[in-house]
């Protein structure tokens, strides 16, 4: 699909979107959260962080500035992570009129073969400003190259599924004054090994398919309007959400799944936090709503609606204690319903009210403080709650929970992070009777990755050397209960109790048990501004015990590298 010429040109005019804009968000995925992270937990913020993110490039940059007030507790390594950051958040920094330094200056400033357009604040390939700095346009070039392994579906047997992505793209930003703007279009390609184009995890029927069973191409489109004013912050667009905390993930809304299209809002009168999400979603495969025929008897599928409502409501009690509590409803196969945008409507009535035809999922969380050293979190889920039954192993009520905690600088070596978690998801979570109503997107589990009927225990270590570069190890020990053939036990988040369902035998881990123990380890670098590197190889011993029949057993080595050429956020 790609010739050099097409992808160079791509790459020189596009951009994975980073923006100036202050109300646009951050995603999940930059590091500047891990340090955010660590320094709520050390008490160098001034308010504690939200547990839903993601966060705006302003809340992140205020937050760097309350850090910076405790410069003389910060090691090297903090200072210098401290700084690298201010100068990714100048502009920001420069409205808040901070007294972080900007010690790197520009990463362009020796390469004075570059015209004075290009990268004029030493971060954004194109950058203009009004003269009264009330608006600005930025525009940067992207590119990304990745290769990951898969193990085989099937433990003992199958084949190893190798993915390799390129991929380049941009986007152009805008701001004025407190209103933001973004849209990004990124043209991807992607070859794979040992599995078919519609079982990889892209919405691979959102662009041109490929010319062959294992080459497949989509687009990536994002699109952004934000505003934020003090304690208010509104964001339409498209992009992913996180709540509660959690280092393998969350049971709320989780970013384990593509983005979607969703509308966010934040308002904030401390202790007090309220966040509401009304998202767009899809199903895949598709569920037809209806045809039409066009001329020369083509026909036209339309696909059902799909829509997730959420709200969030935080508690804080001083610096040291978090409490949380969410409502969750998915529903289709019917327009908006605007009584679900209302924050202050409990969905489950409202859902009984609508006659039974909905998904509802609710929970809560915590996270605790301790000697500034220790957070010590917690969740649980309830999909579908019926008090009188909480007890019972009655399929009706579904659950899940999960703990964990992080320690700081253990062991008295600094920069670096211990954490351990244990989650459990029971049979049938995340599934229903309507599959329009799966707490998924694009077929992925939009809360935690883990399959229903099964739990998890993971251990990690995090050890920064610099801005620029860390090393992290992992530890899990995974026990999943897999639906038997012929039988449901709950272990499969598309088949519902309602399909033969095993209901006579609802423990944990019925079924055909699969064990994975995986060792991994990673490397993740930034050698050049907006150059970011990451590899990480993992050796898994897994096994297979069925119900019936013999057992099974492999040992996967899986390899993963990217390199993404993108202005960080």
């Amino acid at each position: 699909m790609h010739t050099p010429g097409r992808f160079i040109l791509a790459a020189l005019i596009l951009v994975t979107a980073s923006p100036c804009a202050r109300a646009v968000n951050v995603p999940l995925s930059h590091p500047v959260y891990e340090f955010l992270q660590r320094a709520e937990i050390r008490g160098w913020l001034d308010e504690p962080l939200s547990g839903a993110r993601p966060y705006t490039r302003e809340q992140i940059a205020r937050r760097l500035a309350s850090i910076g007030t405790h410069a003389g507790e910060l090691s090297a390594v903090e200072r210098d992570q401290l700084h690298y950051y201010a100068f990714q958040y100048q502009d920001e920094f420069d409205a808040l009129d901070s007294d972080v330094d900007d010690k790197y200056g520009s990463y362009w400033s020796e390469q004075r073969w570059l015209p004075d357009w290009l990268f004029p604040n030493g971060l954004d390939a194109v950058h203009v400003r009004g003269e009264d700095e009330d608006w600005s346009v930025s525009v940067n070039p992207s590119a990304a190259v990745e290769y990951y392994e898969l193990p085989p579906a099937a433990i003992g047997g199958g084949e190893d599924n190798a993915h390799r992505v390129i991929g380049s793209g941009g986007a152009l930003r805008f701001r004025y004054d407190r209103w933001s703007a973004a849209g990004a279009l990124t043209d991807s390609h992607v070859r794979h090994t040992g599995v078919a184009a519609d079982s990889v995890r892209y919405p691979y029927n959102s662009g041109p398919v490929g010319g062959s069973a294992n080459s497949l191409d989509f687009y990536d489109a994002a699109a952004q309007i934000a505003y934020q004013s003090g304690h208010i912050h509104l964001w339409f667009g498209h992009g992913e959400q996180r709540w509660a905390e959690g280092e393998s993930g969350s049971l709320q809304i989780n970013d384990y799944a593509k983005p979607y299209t969703h509308f966010f809002a934040r308002i904030r009168f401390f202790p007090f936090e309220l966040t509401t999400v009304q998202a767009k979603l899809q199903t895949m495969p598709r569920i037809i709503e209806s045809t039409d025929t066009l001329q020369e008897d083509v026909i036209r599928y339309n696909p059902a609606n799909k829509w997730m409502a959420a709200h969030r409501f935080e508690y804080y009690h001083r610096k040291w204690l978090r409490v949380g509590f969410f409502q969750q409803v998915f529903y289709g196969r019917r327009d908006f319903d605007i009584e679900y945008l209302n924050p202050l409507m409990f969905v489950m009535a409202k859902e009984y009210y609508n006659g039974d035809t909905d998904n509802v999922l609710i929970g809560g969380d915590f996270r605790v403080i301790m000697l500034d050293r220790l957070s010590i979190y917690g969740q649980v889920l309830f999909d579908e709650f019926i008090l009188s039954r909480l007890f019972d192993t009655d399929y009706t009520n579904k659950w899940a929970f999960l703990v964990g905690f992080r320690l700081m600088d253990p062991i008295s070596i600094p920069n670096s992070v211990a954490w351990g978690e244990y989650a459990r998801i029971r049979p049938y979570v995340y599934t229903h009777k309507f599959p329009i109503n799966r707490a998924t997107h694009l077929g992925a589990p939009l809360g935690h990755a883990l399959a229903p009927n099964s739990d998890q225990l993971s251990f990690g270590w995090r050890q920064r050397f610099s801005h620029a570069l860390s090393a992290e190890l992992q530890l899990q020990y995974t026990r999943h209960g897999a639906n038997p053939p012929g039988e449901n036990v709950g272990g499969d988040i598309d088949s519902p109790a309602t399909e033969n369902g095993r209901l006579d035998r609802l423990a944990l881990l019925s079924g055909d048990l699969e064990e994975t123990v995986a060792v991994g380890v990673g490397l993740t670098a930034e050698p050049v501004l907006h150059l970011r590197v990451g590899v990480s190889a993992s050796y898994l011993v897994r096994s297979f015990t069925p119900e019936q029949g013999a057992g099974r057993e492999d040992n996967p080595f899986l390899l993963r590298a990217a390199v993404h050429w993108y202005p960080l956020f």
